[in-house]
C-alpha cells in the first residue's frame, strides 16, 4: 500500500510503501512503478509455490537430470561454425563469472547449470529487472529459477499454468520490448560487448565508453536501456556529451534519472519530431530542433515553485542564452507543474507539455 503522504523536493516525489516484506521508500514515480511491478511479480511467484507447479517437473528432473540443461538450448546448430560460436559464448560467460568484479554477474556454477539464463527468462516474463536491488523480489526470483532448473521447466511453460488474470497484471509493453529481449537472452558480459559496439558505432570516444561500462551505479539492464536509447537518437550531434555526464554518476538514483532521460529523448526524436543536436547545461541535458527550439525532456514528477527550482531555471536560461540561436523553449515532463511554477516557467518563455510518459514510451 502506498501511503497518502508524498514528499517532494520541488521536482521529484518520494513515496513510502507498506508491504508484506517491510516498509519501503522509493524516489521517483518511475521507481515506484518498478517496485509495484516487482511486488506483483512476488505474488505470482508465490502463486507458483502454492500451485506446486514445479513438483512434477522436479520428480522428472530427478529421473532425468540432464533434461533441464537440454531444454535450455533454444535450437540445435547444424554447422561446426555455429557449434563453436555457441560453445565459445557459453565458456566466455563462465570465464567472466570467475574473473569479473561485476556485482551483477552470477557465479560460475550457476552459469554452468543455466541458472542465470532461466532467472533472466523469468524476469522477462514478470516484467522486472533481473538485476534489481530489491532483495525480496530477487530472493524469490532466485528460488523460482533454481526450482525451474532442477525440474527442467522453462519459464514460459511455468507461466502458462498460472491463473491468466494474475499474469495479465504483469504484462509489459512499450518501446523497450526489443531491448528487454536482448537483456533476457544475454548475460552481463555479452551485454557489455553489445553496448560497447553500439557506442563505438556512433563514434563515442573509447575512454567515455570505458567509464560508462565500468560504472556499477548502472546495472546491466540500466546500461543496455540507456545505450539503446542513445543509439535511437540517429543523426543527432553531440551524443558524446550525454555519455560523458552519464558515466560520471555515483548514485543509483541519478543513474536512473539519466537512463529515463535518454529513453524520453529517444521517444521524442522517434515519435514527435526529429532533433539535430544534444547539449548540456551543467548536468541537465537538452535537445535542439533544426528550427532553433530547445527542449528539456525530463522525468520530473511534480514541479513546485521553490527558491531552489527558481535558481535552477535561472541557471538553465542563462546557459541557453550562451549557446545562441535559441528561438523557442519547451519543457516536456513525465509529471505535472503547479500553478505557481507554471506562471514562473511561462514568464521565462517556456511552453509546457505534461504527462509525456505514455506518449513517448508506449
Amino acid at each position: 500500500m502506498v501511503k497518502d503522504r508524498v514528499q517532494n523536493d520541488g521536482m521529484i516525489n518520494t513515496y513510502e510503501l507498506s508491504t508484506l516484506y517491510g516498509p519501503l521508500t522509493v524516489e521517483s514515480t518511475e521507481q515506484l512503478m518498478s517496485r509495484i511491478q516487482e511486488l506483483n511479480a512476488i505474488q505470482v511467484m508465490e502463486a507458483m509455490d502454492r500451485g506446486k507447479i514445479f513438483d512434477d517437473a522436479l520428480v522428472a528432473g530427478v529421473k532425468a537430470p540432464v533434461k533441464g540443461a537440454i531444454n535450455l538450448v533454444k535450437a540445435p546448430v547444424d554447422t561446426t561454425k555455429g557449434a563453436i560460436e555457441g560453445a565459445g559464448r557459453f565458456l566466455t560467460n563462465i570465464g567472466r563469472s570467475i574473473m569479473s568484479d561485476d556485482p551483477h554477474q552470477d557465479n560460475a556454477f550457476k552459469v554452468a547449470v543455466g541458472y542465470d539464463a532461466v532467472k533472466r527468462g523469468f524476469a522477462y516474463e514478470f516484467g522486472i529487472n533481473p538485476y534489481s536491488n530489491y532483495e525480496p523480489a530477487m530472493s524469490k526470483l532466485g528460488e523460482v529459477a533454481q526450482a525451474s532448473v532442477a525440474g527442467g521447466l522453462a519459464p514460459r511453460a511455468a507461466m502458462a499454468v498460472i491463473d491468466s488474470s494474475v499474469v495479465t497484471a504483469l504484462k509489459v509493453t512499450g518501446a523497450t520490448e526489443g531491448l528487454r529481449k536482448l537483456i533476457r537472452d544475454n548475460p552481463p558480459g555479452e551485454l557489455e560487448k553489445i553496448n560497447r559496439a553500439k557506442l563505438a558505432g556512433i563514434g563515442i570516444d573509447p575512454s567515455l565508453v570505458d567509464t560508462l561500462m565500468n560504472n556499477y551505479a548502472y546495472d546491466p539492464q540500466g546500461k543496455t536501456l540507456l545505450v539503446g536509447a542513445i543509439e535511437q537518437l540517429k543523426d543527432v550531434q553531440n551524443r558524446a556529451t550525454f555519455i560523458a555526464a552519464a558515466g560520471l554518476v555515483t548514485r543509483q538514483s541519478v543513474a536512473r534519472f539519466y537512463r529515463e532521460t535518454a529513453q524520453l529523448m529517444a521517444g521524442y526524436h522517434t515519435k514527435i519530431a526529429p532533433v539535430v543536436s544534444l547539449g548540456r547545461i551543467g548536468n541537465i541535458p537538452f535537445l535542439k530542433r533544426a528550427d532553433g527550439t530547445v527542449l528539456l525532456v525530463l522525468p520530473l514528477d511534480y514541479i513546485f515553485k521553490t527558491e531552489s527550482v527558481a535558481n535552477k531555471l535561472h541557471v538553465i536560461d542563462e546557459g541557453l542564452k550562451k549557446t545562441g540561436n535559441v528561438f523557442a523553449k519547451e519543457l516536456w515532463l513525465t509529471g505535472k507543474v503547479n500553478n505557481g511554477s507554471r506562471e514562473m516557467l511561462e514568464t521565462s518563455g517556456w511552453k509546457i507539455t505534461e504527462e509525456i510518459g505514455e506518449k513517448l514510451l508506449k
